[in-house]
């Protein structure tokens, strides 16, 4: 297999933005323009603030040509590396912040102040975490922070031109994308907490988790997306939780489950919808889900996905694909 590197955006183009600008003034690109430029004074940092600013500076540069919030970008860097790089307080949490800062600089190479010895910088970082060039850690085995190890390990493979990385990462995606039930339900999730509705927020995150390392393989011409089993494959699993938006009490595996919890939950994680939304476009289901969700900005789960990843116009489908 050839891996075709590519360093612009980590899971979008410079044709994508383009898009974007070009598009401005439409839906849904306008309002996820205005919420993204006002970030700054109105989105409360999620995480490590100086990681978040990092990140958001870096996607400033790529998506407006800002050089000076990509300059401020460059000077926090080796400073966030340092935050990603210490044990993690909430690794769901961590594990993003990884995939977010990677992100940045895949953004900022390009940079006029770029240094290539950042990329020493990150790949330090990278050594010094348990469960990228080694195993995963024993404190956190389960399916969904597997599912985000996996993305944040291919990101660093591709930002780091690491083959052997890359590749035997889209194996281990490969092998779990194998286990989803033929209905779409991950059983590895389900078991975990079973009749515990935390199940279901636990199935976005893997499903939101393996979206982007399938992004990320596809950008550098590793077809994870396509991948599939007797026809099972990732959007599969994709297309089952979306039902529940709107008839949580069908949820199989506890009861309890709210329309306002599971809609919160889906907003947490509605990076994967637009991931979808460009691979299978205009599915019913996943653009009424979208309609109510956007404008998604995820800065440490895939950045500015309602500006980069719009599709282009495709033959309309049925309510689920």
């Amino acid at each position: 297999m050839s891996t075709q590197y590519t360093h612009y955006g980590l899971i979008f183009t410079a044709q994508d933005v383009e898009n974007a600008k070009t598009h401005r003034d439409q839906t849904p690109y306008a309002d996820a323009w205005a919420q993204f430029e006002a970030i700054p004074s109105s989105l409360h940092f999620q995480n490590d603030v100086l990681v978040d600013k990092c990140i958001y500076n870096a996607l400033r540069w790529r998506l407006l040509g800002d050089v000076d919030s990509g300059a401020l970008a460059l000077e926090n860097f080796s400073a966030a590396c340092d935050i990603v790089g210490a044990q993690p307080s909430f690794y769901f949490i961590w594990v993003k912040m990884w995939f977010g800062l990677i992100q940045a600089y895949e953004c900022l190479r390009d940079h006029p102040a770029y240094d290539p010895l950042l990329q020493s910088t990150l790949s330090d970082a990278a050594f010094q975490w348990v469960g990228v060039f080694s195993p995963m850690p024993e404190y956190d085995p389960t399916t969904q922070s597997m599912a985000w190890q996996y993305a944040v390990r291919m990101a660093i493979g591709v930002a780091l031109e690491n083959t052997a990385l890359v590749e035997s990462t889209a194996a281990r995606v490969r092998a779990l994308i194998e286990t989803i039930h033929p209905a779409g339900f991950i059983p590895s999730v389900i078991s975990q907490r079973p009749n515990d509705l935390s199940n279901f927020d636990d199935t976005l995150k893997t499903i939101h988790g393996l979206a982007l390392a399938a992004e990320v393989a596809a950008h550098v011409g590793i077809d994870l997306w396509g991948h599939q089993k007797r026809a099972v494959s990732l959007m599969t699993a994709a297309f089952y939780p979306l039902y529940y938006f709107y008839y949580p009490e069908k949820w199989k595996w506890g009861e309890g489950l709210t329309l306002e919890t599971v809609q919160g939950m889906f907003r947490s994680h509605a990076g994967f919808l637009e991931l979808i939304n460009r691979r299978r476009p205009n599915v019913r289901a996943v653009n009424m889900i979208l309609t109510e969700l956007r404008p998604v900005i995820d800065l440490t789960g895939g950045g500015a996905l309602t500006l980069t990843h719009q599709p282009l116009p495709s033959k309309k489908r049925g309510f689920f694909g």
